[in-house]
């Protein structure tokens, strides 16, 4: 019997293959889930959910409103996630809810002294 291991680059390439088809069934199939968890009362999915919607890019484009409404969300990293994933979609929705977020944002109430960051 003769074992032969597979090289580091066709081991690369089959790991990118099986990503690229994971990412396409999740780009396709949880981007409604990650939105929904944006309203989560748990910070730390809420966190996770936007960051994940971040990464989507363009495809999360369906949830422009849901994001600009996310930008007021009481976590500083839900709202900065929001901020790049409405940055990433780039359609004129997205860059005018994300220039009126700005606009409004100069001012941070959540930061004190006792939350500086």
């Amino acid at each position: 019997m003769i074992c032969t291991t597979p090289s580091p680059s066709s081991m690369i390439a089959a790991g990118v293959s099986h990503c690229r088809r994971a990412t396409v069934r999740f780009n396709t199939v949880a981007l409604p889930d990650l939105v929904a968890a944006l309203e989560s009362d748990d910070e730390w999915l809420a966190r996770n959910a936007s960051l994940a919607i971040a990464r989507h890019g363009k495809s999360a484009g369906d949830f422009v409103e849901q994001l600009q409404c996310t930008v007021a969300h009481p976590n500083r990293y839900v709202q900065a996630n929001a901020l790049k994933a409405l940055q990433r979609i780039d359609t004129p929705a997205s860059r005018t809810a994300l220039i009126d977020a700005l606009q409004t944002s100069r001012w941070c109430p959540i930061t004190t002294p006792k939350t500086p960051y």
